[in-house]
Order: structure tokens, then sequence, then C-alpha cells
């Protein structure tokens, strides 16, 4: 493929295109399904990444250049390298983007300099001279902004630094441009045109994200969220810190300071002594690099399991780290760098993506990390829901691929999120536009009665209508669950007797849902989430279930039965003029 092929114009079908939301590991090992969908349909695929991830090697990065968390999208970008399987160059470059240096802090400089300078041979083996020494200019343009930027109490950790994240970082400081930086990568990569990872804010500024529970506890920033951990200790020369993580005075300040100081306001003021790129005053744990976390607390798995003779999804991770938040997430926000609710303004072109597209898909991945910053941003539901001066009514299908498991996201364990509480928080996100009590026409999720998964009753066969669309794949059944009909309206099993909805109620809210969600694909078996057919069917959203494979105790959708799934719900081009519940070709 011509580098000059970036350039040409996205090629739409006639439904078209697709717009996946989702974040980083999970979403990934689904790329494979959306782009058979997107080849099925000759459509222009989108995925809309959020730039809140301040955990990894992406918080020393902030800390040190500031700018947007980058990891998620350095991920996307690798994931999509084509032929990177059969071609020694294209695997070469997967391999060169992806790698890590060394967890230990003076061998992984070292070895960055070996790959500055062209002295890993491993590395740049197959990669060709003319991109070998395009990649190393924009790796030695980063590594001397990180030696300008070294200072007595703040030098660079290079400790498990992605090459890829500061090949990004080096060329959004170059050109100035987040998206000039994508381009350069996916230029270089081959990535085709009709494929685009969108950052959801198009910045050189960081984004940070706050949550609020429904116990009244605000949790700052996203490595905390979603990963309970211990921060990492900044250098050796810079303050020292207490047995909490917390950076202390000098004792020629602590004196004066003495008695006059909260707790906050002293380890602000020892994190203000640090020259780096955060503002003074800003929020200490906005300012702490998390090099060191568990990966496992978010992310609630699912990612595909591939054929016999594939292999499984890139780069998950096992759950070892997943402690519960003492309450229930209500609500996500956008802060600034002193924790004050801001509201930024979203990429016009995820707006343009979401206005041109037939299908929006909901990514497996966190909910209130990985899908829940995009969708919570002005102008972002709108233009899912179709409200808009074109008229177009927005994207015909729009479908929510259901994590196999909760999460901390979406626990405590002793209170997880239903199939209907998922659906519901994205209604609500996106219906907000970001702003505080603005959404009123949905009920939250704690304001109905939820059964434990321990209850779960089986549905009834007379309430909703099962269409028969068994599928015939390795492993896979696929079973959809259409709505009840409007005029069959009755209060569901779970809150019968209770009083609070008439027919009319649950009319109004399936109005409301199926602007945002109209299908759902879930797996069921032992620890899935309770999926209740019934009362997801009376909020308009069809249900299709899709048998997955059990892989390192983990339940993952297969890869046929998802894609056979998709093609269920946005039909296959040569099937588009049959019903498309027609699945088995007849």
């Amino acid at each position: 493929m011509t580098e000059t092929s970036r350039a040409s114009p996205l090629p739409r079908g006639n439904s078209g295109g697709i717009v996946v939301f989702g974040g980083g590991t999970a979403t990934n090992s689904l790329v494979d399904v959306f782009e058979r969908i997107r080849g099925q349909r000759n459509c222009s695929l989108s995925y809309v990444i959020p730039i809140s991830d301040n955990g990894g090697s992406s918080s020393e990065l902030i800390r040190v250049f500031g700018g947007p968390g980058i990891g998620d999208i350095r991920s996307r970008l690798v994931r999509l390298i084509p032929g990177s399987d059969t071609d020694p160059e294209q695997r070469a470059l997967r391999e060169l983007f992806n790698h890590r240096l060394p967890s230990e802090r003076e061998r992984a400089r070292v070895e960055w300099l070996d790959v500055v300078e062209g002295r890993d041979r491993v590395l740049w083996r197959d990669v060709s001279s003319e991109k070998r020494e395009l990649v190393r200019s924009v790796l030695n343009l980063a590594n001397l902004e990180i030696v300008k930027r070294a200072r007595p109490s703040s030098t660079f950790n290079f400790a498990k630094a992605s090459i890829g994240n500061l090949f990004l970082t080096g060329a959004r400081v170059f050109t100035g441009s987040l998206e000039s930086g994508i381009y350069l990568l996916s230029s270089i990569c081959s990535i085709p045109s009709t494929v685009s990872a969108l950052p959801v804010i198009n910045s050189n500024f960081t984004h940070h994200i706050s949550a609020g529970l429904a116990d009244g506890t605000v949790i700052t920033g996203q490595n905390a969220i979603s990963h309970p951990s211990a921060p990492t200790s900044l250098p050796a020369s810079g303050p020292d810190q207490d047995a909490e993580g917390r950076l202390l005075l000098p004792p020629a300040l602590t004196d004066t300071a003495s008695g006059t100081m909260t707790p906050l306001e002293t380890e602000t003021a020892a994190h203000d002594l640090i020259e780096d790129a955060t503002l003074p005053g800003s929020l200490p744990s906005l300012r702490k690099p998390y090099i060191e976390f568990s990966k496992g607390g978010g992310g609630g798995g699912g990612g595909a399991a591939k054929s016999a003779e594939g292999k499984a999804g890139e780069g998950e991770h096992v759950d070892d780290d997943d402690d519960d938040l003492p309450a229930r997430i209500d609500r996500i926000w956008y802060i600034n760098p002193y924790g004050h609710e801001i509201r930024p303004v979203p990429n016009p072109k995820v707006l343009a993506a979401i206005r041109g597209a037939g299908a929006v898909v909901y990514s497996i991945g966190s909910l209130y990390t990985s899908l829940m910053p995009s969708l919570i941003l002005r102008g972002v539901g709108d233009a899912i829901a179709g409200v808009n001066g074109s008229g177009s009514g927005g994207p015909k299908h729009k479908v929510l691929i259901l994590n196999s498991s909760i999460d901390r996201e979406t626990g405590p364990s002793g209170d997880p999120y239903t199939a209907a509480d998922f659906v519901r928080a994205i209604v609500r996100g996106a219906g907000s536009q970001g702003v505080q009590g603005a959404w009123t026409g949905l009920a939250a999720a704690d304001s109905l009665p939820h059964r434990s998964n321990k209850d779960e009753a089986t549905p009834n066969a007379n309430s909703t209508t099962t269409a028969n669309a068994s599928i015939s794949a390795p492993s896979t059944t696929v079973t959809v669950t259409a709505p009840a009909a409007q005029n069959e309206q009755k209060t569901p099993a779970s809150v019968s007797g209770s009083g609070l909805w008439s027919s009319q109620a649950w009319s109004a809210e399936a109005e409301q849902v199926r602007r945002y969600v109209t299908h759902l694909i879930y797996l069921e078996g032992e620890g899935a989430l309770r999926v209740d057919r019934e009362e997801l069917g009376r909020l308009g959203v069809e249900c299709i279930r899709v048998y997955g494979r059990r892989v390192d105790g983990m339940l993952r959708y297969d890869e046929a039965g998802l894609t056979r799934a998709l093609e269920a719900i946005v039909g296959r081009p040569d099937s588009m003029g049959r019903n498309r519940r027609n699945t088995s070709g007849q």
C-alpha cells in the first residue's frame, strides 16, 4: 500500500459507516470482527478513543510533557497495522511500536538510547532504511525534549515506557498537532484510509476525569477510578514521601508551614517544588506517576476468542486487583488540573463520523473510563440520537456489546450491574451532555428494584417475541429477542406490584432508550452479567445472545459468532434487500 492512499477520500457504502466507541486492550481483541463487517459493507470504520488515561507509562509522559493520554490511541493504531502476520517489515514495525523498555530504570534508559541511535539490531532488523531514519528522527526529537526538560528535582523515568507512545509524543511536539502525529504513524505503518483512530478530543492539553459515587465520594483521575494502586516513587533526588505516597516538604519549609497547612496543601506545596509540565497548585493525585499498577481493575473481559488456528486477543490482562468501590458510580465528568469541572469540546471529526454512520457500536471494556469519557461530551449524544439540523435521524443501529463479567467500575460485587443497568448508564451519560442533572428523561439505574444475579428468574416466554435466528457456527449460537410490542406492554416481573411503572411510563422510557441503544449482544454462562430480556424488551432493546468460549477461565466472545450477530443487526450487502432477521439465508 502506498502512503499516498492515506490522503484518499474515505469510501462509504450506501448504508453509512461504522463508529466504534471503546478504549484500548478489550476492543483490540475485536478489531478483526469490526474489519470484517466493514469490508462486507464497503464503508468507513472509525474508532473513537478517549484521551483521559493517566496510568502506566502515559502518566510519566503527561508529567514531563503534558498533553493527552495517548496509550489507548497507540495501542489501537498498532493493532490496525495490516499484514503484520505475513510481511516482515510490518511485523517489525508492530513489534517496535508495541515494545516496552525494561522495568529497571537504568536498564530502560540504556536500551532507549540504543533504539534512538539505531543500535538495537533486533527491533530495527527488518525495518527499511528510509522508515528507520524517519522513525529515529522523531524519537531523537523526543529524546532531545526529555533532556531539555531534565531538572535536579525531575528527570524522565524510562521504566516500562512504550516506544510507540514516545514516538507519538515526539511527533505531536514537532508538529504541534495530535492528529498529525497519528497521521504520521498511520502512514509509516500503511494503515488503510478506510479505518481511522479518532481521539475524542483533539487537543495538546491534558484532560482528566473524576467519578462521583452514589455515597457522595469523589475519585479523581482515570487510573484511580479503574485501578486501585499505590503511586510509584518519584526520582530519588526529589522530595521525600510518607508511607502513603504523599510528598513531604523539605525540613527548611516544614517549620514555617507547621500548623498552618492542611495535608493536601502541604503535599501540593511539595509537588510545586518539582519543575515539570503540570501547573503549580494542580491536584497532587494528577501529578503522581502511575507506572506500576494493576491493569486488572477495569475492562470486564469478553474479548474475542479466535478459532483453533488463531490466537487469543493480544494484550489481554488478568484480573488480579479488583477491589470494590464503596458504592456505584453515579456520574463521570471532566476536570481541570485544579479539580474544577469543565466541559471540553469534542473532536469535530468524531461528530462528523457519527452523523455519517449507519451503525454505532459500544464495544466491550470499562464502562465509565473507556465509554463514558466520549459519550458525555457535548454534542456526542445529540449526534447519536440524530438531534441535528440535517434531519438524518442519526445512526440506525446502536449496538452495545456487553462485557462478559463485572469489573471495579460496575460493582460493587454485592450489587453488580445488570445488562439493563449498562443500558441505562449509557443513555444517561449520552443524554446528559456532561451537565449534572441535565438528563431527566430516564430514571437512574438505582431507582428501579433489581434482583441479584443469584435470584435470576427465567423470562416469561409469552412476554417477548423470540425470532428463530439460530446461527450454525463453531461453538456458537445466536438468539435474537425482539422488543415487546407496544400494545402488549405490562409491568415487568422485576417491579411487578410496585406500582412504580405504568405501561405509558415504560413506553416513554423505551422511546428515550432507543435514541441511544437499539440492540444488545451478550454472552450467557457462569459469571456473566444478568440479562433480563423481558425488561430490556420493554425498554425497546433487541437482545442477541451469543454462546462464546471460556479461555483461561474467562468467558469470551467467539469471533465467528460475534460477526454473525453483528451481521444479523446491520445486514450483509447481499441480504440487505431481504429481512435482516433471516440469518439462515433462506
